[in-house]
């Protein structure tokens, strides 16, 4: 009993530090956009600013610097109740986010901006009711789709060697589609 609770413990003391790891991230994300985007307002409005004696290829070269774009890609953390944004687009072009009420949850808890591509959502399926569930799989049932799962397996199947970052799920060969095993050991010495 004493040490599951250990074990408990640890865990909810791994996700507390990933929070935190998360939390800085997602601050020094949002200050390198920050300066990124008063840098390219300071060479917009040098562009604008006309000069006297200048090389046309010096004037060409800041507006192509001027014109380029920093693309990211950002997961933003699961958030319930995500509201207060449209969008626009679709097929080839991609779904793109239209406009963010301002101090809604999407602007506030998910960092939504206008312009912003959607490249895919995660719905998380935990106190989720069985017929908005099927609801959900109905919908995306046409589309490219990705699960996590959590699947029991005997651990006698189950062979891990230390150091070493994989799991060699042994037993018959069935069709399976490709798997990323992911684990975290744990080791008391009391």
């Amino acid at each position: 009993m004493r040490s599951t609770h250990n074990a408990d413990h640890l865990t909810l003391c791994h996700m507390c530090c990933v929070q935190v790891q998360k939390e800085k991230l997602h601050a020094e994300l949002k200050q390198v956009l920050s300066q990124k985007r008063s840098h390219l307002r300071e060479s917009t409005c040098q562009l604008a600013q006309p000069e006297m004696d200048t090389d046309p290829t010096d004037e060409q070269t800041s507006v192509e610097e001027a014109s380029k774009s920093v693309e990211i890609v950002v997961e933003t953390e699961a958030e319930a109740g995500a509201s207060g944004y449209s969008v626009t687009g679709g097929g080839e072009r991609g779904i793109f986010v239209k406009d963010v009420l301002k101090d809604s949850p999407a602007a506030k808890h998910l960092s939504l901006q206008q312009g912003d591509q959607l490249l895919s959502a995660k719905v998380y399926f935990d106190n989720v009711k069985y017929e908005d569930a099927l609801k959900i799989l109905q919908c995306a049932e046409p589309y490219k789709v990705s699960f996590q799962l959590k699947r029991t397996i005997p651990g006698a199947e189950v062979s891990m060697r230390p150091r070493v970052p994989s799991v060699e799920v042994k037993g018959p060969k069935a069709k399976m589609a490709k798997m990323v095993i992911s684990y975290t050991l744990y080791c008391i010495y009391m």
